[in-house]
């Protein structure tokens, strides 16, 4: 049948299954493939954004374990406010055992929202500095008033602290 067709008509029915073979392979070879590429080209921004960050995020580390660090601080601070008062006894008592201090005597006056303390210990001079000084976690609520050191047996220190503990909104004086 195609060899009754003149030359014209055959070159140009060759040229049309061309043309329809150029169509069929677009529409399920290529546009499928080109889709595909696209759909990777879009994850692959996606993720070199997402590198970009972690660059970004990378070049702060520093900087932002120097913030965690200092929330951490503020954790246990905000912790330590909701102490009441035998929590904050039962604190000085763990902090003296720590540091090899004898709590020998302890007096509270409770007032409204602070609570005045007595504290008679006996220490070394360097355990009483060590003390003092983990004393600082509780800066916002403590006020000394008075800390009298008399030397003590060999180098003991007999030491009486008078400090006042203040209770956040009038706190639980239990």
């Amino acid at each position: 049948m195609f060899k009754k067709l003149n030359q014209r008509e055959q070159i140009l029915i060759i040229v049309l299954i061309i043309l329809v073979l150029a169509f069929l392979y677009y529409y399920f070879a290529y546009q499928p493939l080109r889709n595909s590429i696209n759909d990777l080209q879009r994850e692959i921004n996606i993720r070199e954004r997402e590198l970009m960050t972690t660059k970004v995020l990378v070049r702060r580390l520093p900087q932002l374990e120097d913030k965690y660090n200092s929330m951490k601080g503020l954790e246990r601070k905000i912790e330590l406010i909701n102490l009441n008062v035998e929590d904050f006894f039962t604190m000085l008592d763990q902090l003296t055992g720590k540091y090899n201090i004898a709590f020998t005597s302890y007096t509270p006056k409770l007032s409204e929202n602070m609570v005045n303390i007595t504290i008679t210990i006996r220490a070394t001079y360097n355990n009483l500095i060590d003390f003092l000084y983990s004393l600082q976690i509780f800066r916002d609520q403590v006020l000394f008033k008075e800390i009298q050191i008399n030397r003590g047996q060999e180098e003991d220190l007999n030491i009486k602290i008078q400090l006042s503990y203040q209770l956040v909104n009038g706190g639980d004086r239990d």
